[in-house]
């Protein structure tokens, strides 16, 4: 898409890569810049487009390029995985961008400071590195590939002890009476993909069984071939929505859909060729690995009058999306936004999940400011919170307010009030002051969402019920 972008506005772009490849500037503050940039593009030029797809592991393989001797690739589920089997101490959260990115370069950098005092490590990569390699100085390259090793690998146990080739069927049982009987926190879900012409859940009796193999007709193993091996008995199967439409819809006036779903809804499997033999599960922490619902009904919006709304959690980005299709365009749901929407309350609480709030001054010009900021945040937030914040403290970011936490309320005026308490402080200067926030509040079954950000005025609630 940055290519698209760059053909069209060549200048625009180009401004964009030199204001992020500025050293003078903070490094989180620049990419969190590029990818506004990226998305203001998106809204102008290419609306018809599911995604501007410049995220912060986009941005951070752009700095890597451009500087290989000191920054990493950023990726949320795989940083994730290396704190948590090595016992780092670092957080990540969903959501949590500026904050999940600062811990990753701060994890690689410990592993970075380790593996340069194995000289073994390091005679080992000079003998097989070639004239047309990068030399790696700073063994950042080899750092990320030995944190992939980490990530995928280290401390885990052999997935199956089936040989390649053994035909080891894999039998799901659709019983709705004894589902609804058990334990919730004992299931697993998941999202089954295939063709209704070799079959379909319309066509099986309840408690009828589908036999499946962990490996095909050649003796490979079935794709996401770990998923087969975690999948239960009694665990629930769901098929495809988009392949029910494809039966369906063609015999239907008119319809509509109303689907709720725990999980990724963006994996829709359909390639050339495909027999349908293969079945496709993806489970919640699945990566994104192709089109889905709302990349397939943006490419009919022109030709057809609907309305879609979607809001979902994609664990691939960490990212949190709100959606709208309507008359044909696709709106940006969160720039409707006012502040009429901190009054509106509902039969459900505002639910939201990591917050993150910022502001930045020159701290020795103003000493006293930064600690009113932080004992406001110390007695208004959910205390449960304050030790997010704390810790981020510690590491010496002063200028994060709220990191990565959890504020549910009945009223968003809860949270304004909290905010005005910072704005008595930071109005004084707000000339001299650059500030934001990051995260939402959200009542799903309301379509009603969330943001605060800095305005004019100080910080603000703003929303909007789309």
């Amino acid at each position: 898409m940055i290519v698209e972008f760059a053909k069209i506005v060549p200048e625009e772009v180009r401004a964009m890569f030199l204001a992020l490849y500025d050293e003078s500037e903070d490094v989180y503050k620049r990419i969190a810049s590029f990818k506004e940039n990226a998305k203001k593009l998106h809204l102008q030029y290419r609306k018809d487009a599911v995604s501007h797809f410049q995220d912060e592991n986009t941005i951070s393989i752009y700095l890597w390029l451009r500087y290989p001797d000191k920054y990493y690739i950023y990726k949320f589920g795989e940083s994730k995985r290396i704190a948590e089997k090595l016992e780092f101490n670092y957080i990540f959260k969903k959501g949590a961008y500026t904050i999940n990115v600062q811990n990753c370069y701060r994890l690689y950098k410990e592993i970075n400071k380790e593996i340069k005092k194995d000289l073994e490590l390091k005679e080992l990569l000079e003998n097989h590195i070639t004239e047309t390699c990068y030399s790696d100085p700073e063994l950042i390259t080899l750092t990320l590939n030995i944190g992939f090793f980490i990530s995928r690998y280290y401390g885990e146990q052999s997935e199956s002890n089936s040989k390649k080739g053994e035909n080891i069927p894999e039998k799901h049982i659709v019983n709705p009476d004894n589902v609804t009987n058990m334990d919730i926190g004992d299931l697993h879900y998941w999202w089954l993909n295939a063709n209704p012409k070799i079959w379909s859940f319309s066509n099986i009796d309840v408690g009828e069984v589908q036999d499946y193999t962990l490996y095909n007709a050649n003796g490979n193993k079935r794709r996401v071939f770990q998923n087969f091996l975690d999948a239960k008995v009694g665990d629930i199967v769901m098929e495809s929505l988009i392949y029910a439409i494809f039966e369906q819809l063609p015999n239907a006036n008119s319809f509509r859909i109303d689907c709720k779903c725990e999980g990724v809804l963006r994996e829709y499997f359909n390639e050339e060729n495909d027999d349908g033999s293969r079945m496709n599960m993806i489970k919640k922490d699945a990566v994104w690995t192709g089109a889905g619902m709302l990349d397939t009904l943006a490419q009919y919006k022109r030709r057809n009058s609907f309305e879609y709304k979607l809001a979902i959690f994609y664990p691939d980005s960490g990212e949190f999306k709100y959606e709208k299709i309507i008359n044909g365009k696709e709106i940006d749901v969160l720039s409707n936004g006012s502040e009429d929407i901190i009054n509106k309350t509902f039969d459900e609480d505002w639910w939201s999940y990591n917050l993150n709030l910022w502001t930045d001054f020159d701290f020795e010009k103003y000493p006293d400011t930064i600690e009113k900021l932080h004992n406001i945040v110390r007695n208004t937030i959910p205390e449960s919170e304050v030790s997010y914040c704390e810790s981020t403290w510690e590491y010496g970011d002063m200028n994060v307010l709220c990191s990565g936490i959890q504020w549910n309320c009945s009223s968003l005026s809860e949270i304004q009030d909290f905010l005005d308490q910072l704005n008595k402080v930071l109005l004084p200067i707000k000339d001299e002051v650059n500030a934001g926030g990051e995260g939402t509040w959200e009542v799903k079954n309301e379509f009603a969402v969330a943001t605060w950000e800095w305005t004019d005025q100080g910080f603000k609630v703003k929303g909007c019920l789309y």
